[in-house]
């Protein structure tokens, strides 16, 4: 027992020894940098994981209205960051320099359950005062895959009327943006006197082919399930502003009592 209590106590001293500077030799502390990440998610998603250097440093809650932010501290040095899923799926990985007062801000994001996806609005609208629309089905309750055509709506003499405009697109899955759709003004479409002009997403299965978004001439009826197309430019939520350029989430209805879904605006921006 005592043999064990000396080595025991000789094992301490070596240890602290070993831990300690030379006399007069100067402590070093690392240094600090910043990671911002924001984005957004189907609300109810589990959170998403942060790794840094293969190390779990973080997660990342999903908000109520569906919004992520995560701002954290992270040693100095190149660093390899990435964002799993809960799952500890690789979504992306990518390599950055932290420095002392600096932040590395990640490019805001859109997190579909399946991918990431990021803002790349790189394109404009062939025809100026026009508008770019791409799209991503963000809904868990909608098929994997979707064919959507866009319709225009308005009502005239009491009554609503629907409009096809030869605007359609096939193949809209969680995984990416699907490739773009040039809408003209709602006015060089609507008739003189017609109210309440306005685009609206319908679309269906594009393995069996029922129809999961749809429009009904009559505005009260549950038959109405279309997606709007509505999205934030200048803090004013409107359907159209020229010269945008958007990519648009396909969601859930907005609230229990219909059964409309409501289009988020992930990235949007007006071009010259």
């Amino acid at each position: 027992m005592k043999i064990n209590r000396l080595l025991c106590f000789a094992m301490t001293i070596s240890f602290f020894c070993l831990a300690c500077k030379k006399e007069g030799e100067i402590v070093g502390y690392p240094d600090f940098g910043r990671l911002a990440v924001s984005g957004s998610a189907p609300i109810g998603s589990k959170p998403l994981l942060i790794n840094v250097d293969g190390k779990l440093q973080d997660s990342m809650t999903v908000g109520a209205t569906g919004s992520v932010n995560k701002n954290i501290i992270i040693q100095s040095g190149e660093r390899k960051v990435a964002i799993l899923d809960h799952d500890h799926k690789l979504l992306i990985d990518t390599l950055l320099k932290f420095v002392v007062g600096k932040v590395n801000t990640l490019p805001v994001f859109l997190y579909t359950g399946s991918a990431l996806l990021f803002d790349d609005l790189d394109s404009r609208p062939v025809t100026s005062g026009n508008v770019l629309f791409r799209f991503v089905n963000n809904s868990p309750t909608l098929p994997d895959l979707m064919n959507i055509e866009i319709v225009l709506i308005y009502t005239q003499a009491g009554a609503r009327k629907i409009v096809p405009i030869n605007k359609k697109l096939n193949g809209i899955t969680r995984d990416k943006f699907s490739s773009y759709l040039e809408l003209e003004p709602l006015a060089s479409l609507t008739p003189v006197g017609a109210t309440g002009a306005t685009y609206v997403i319908i679309g269906t299965n594009a393995i069996t082919g029922e129809v999961v978004m749809n429009v009904d001439p009559v505005p009260a009826s549950t038959n109405n399930t279309y997606a709007t197309l509505r999205y934030t430019l200048s803090a004013t939520s409107t359907t159209f502003v020229p010269n945008a350029v958007v990519s648009l989430a396909i969601g859930d209805p907005a609230s229990p009592s219909t059964k409309i879904r409501a289009s988020k605006a992930i990235f949007a921006r007006i071009v010259n």
